[in-house]
């Protein structure tokens, strides 16, 4: 059985003169030439001195400018359990108590399962960075020193949306190894893989 390390540097996105971009900043020019395009990306309140954990989101969007617009100016009127409206609230309230948050896009190195290559280049595949999405949350489910926002509207995936399913049991909250997971969902990435985590990396076992 065969493992595949997926190596993934998160790279904090930017605006003119390579200044980080920070909630609820307007998108500038360069911005939105920059990430309107594919990819996973994490939000990340930044972490105090002396605070024990470094609060993340991590989702996947077809188009990261227009799915972070969403967060920014979310619906007057959101439907029950929102993911926009909560996360929106969840980080101005980190605002309006003087933390930062930021946003970082996934830059995934190049790898090969089953004849499939998977890269910063094939992310167009909603497959792909779903894939990419939930191996980036069970890493950070592994971490000690992260707490994970996750929206529970992710167990009402489709199969057929081209989306690993997801696994209504482990939708409530839960503790692993000093982490606090807040409503992680997790599923298959592919039908014929499991995951596989050691202390260093997260592999796929094919």
């Amino acid at each position: 059985m065969s493992q595949i390390a997926i190596s993934c540097t998160w790279r904090t996105a930017v605006c003119e003169n390579s200044e980080a971009y920070y909630f609820p900043d307007k998108f500038t020019r360069h911005f939105k030439e920059k990430y309107s395009n594919p990819g996973v990306y994490r939000w990340r309140v930044v972490r105090s001195s002396g605070e024990p954990k470094e609060t993340v989101y991590i989702g996947e969007a077809e188009n990261i400018v227009r799915r972070i617009q969403r967060v920014l100016t979310p619906s007057r009127k959101p439907k029950k359990g929102d993911t926009n409206s909560r996360l929106n609230k969840i980080f101005l309230d980190r605002v309006a108590a003087g933390k930062r948050v930021v946003l970082d896009i996934a830059d995934v190195d190049p790898f090969e399962i089953n004849g499939i290559r998977f890269g910063r280049d094939t992310l167009g595949d909603r497959f792909q960075r779903c894939a990419i999405e939930k191996d980036s949350i069970g890493d950070c489910r592994s971490r000690t020193a992260v707490a994970a926002i996750e929206c529970c509207s992710r167990s009402r995936r489709k199969s057929e949306s081209g989306c690993p399913k997801t696994s209504p049991a482990h939708t409530k909250r839960t503790r692993q190894e000093g982490a606090e997971i807040i409503g992680l969902t997790f599923g298959h990435f592919f039908d014929a893989m499991t995951i596989s985590k050691s202390k260093t990396n997260c592999r796929l076992r094919a």
